[in-house]
């Protein structure tokens, strides 16, 4: 069991932070003496502007629960957390939810590369964020409903669409279906 729990890394959207630096809430109770082999794992996975943001650093004091940060960087820390031993699968349960766009877009890229390697999993009841991945599956009461690229689900799945169209207001997307709609109806 032991050997499966290393292997797989959660993020969730509520994030357990200590009172200390950022460092050692990174390394979390792993048995690390070396500072050195951390930022060389986070500049390995491309996360070395996410430290550099604080201005000590990795030894940037926190607070407890993290209360000198916001919710975005709290998440961003345990996304450093996680993929800290590289585990095999990684499972992100609304843990880019308080992230902003730029920040998320970046956070993609970085999963992105490492999904060529291990698996990443993305739970989100934000479309713009799974529009994002490779592939999706629509969930109902439980079960799946629906799976596909969200491009093909955009396109021929009525529910996730209207899922889409509400969460993007009035957006441009809104006025290519409706221009689609209005093509069907002269049908």
């Amino acid at each position: 069991m032991k050997n499966y729990r290393r292997q797989i890394a959660v993020v969730p959207q509520t994030v357990k932070i200590f009172n200390g630096t950022i460092l050692e809430n990174i390394i979390l109770g792993r048995e690390i003496t070396n500072n050195g082999l951390i930022e060389k794992r986070i500049k390995q996975l491309g996360l070395a502007s996410v430290i550099e943001r604080f201005e000590a650093g990795l030894f940037t004091l926190i607070g407890e629960e993290g209360r000198d940060l916001s919710s975005g960087e709290t998440q961003m820390l345990c996304i450093i957390r996680a993929l800290l031993e590289e585990p095999e699968v990684l499972i992100l349960d609304e843990g880019i939810s308080a992230i902003d766009v730029e920040i998320e877009n970046f956070i993609f890229s970085v999963l992105r590369n490492y999904a060529n390697r291990h698996a990443v999993f993305i739970i989100s009841h934000n479309l713009r964020t799974i529009y994002k991945t490779d592939y999706a599956y629509i969930l109902h009461n439980k079960q799946i409903h629906h799976h596909g690229t969200p491009q093909e689900l955009l396109r021929k799945n009525a529910r996730f669409r209207n899922l889409w169209l509400t969460q993007q207001g009035n957006g441009i997307l809104t006025a290519e279906v409706k221009a689609r709609d209005r093509a069907k109806k002269k049908l």
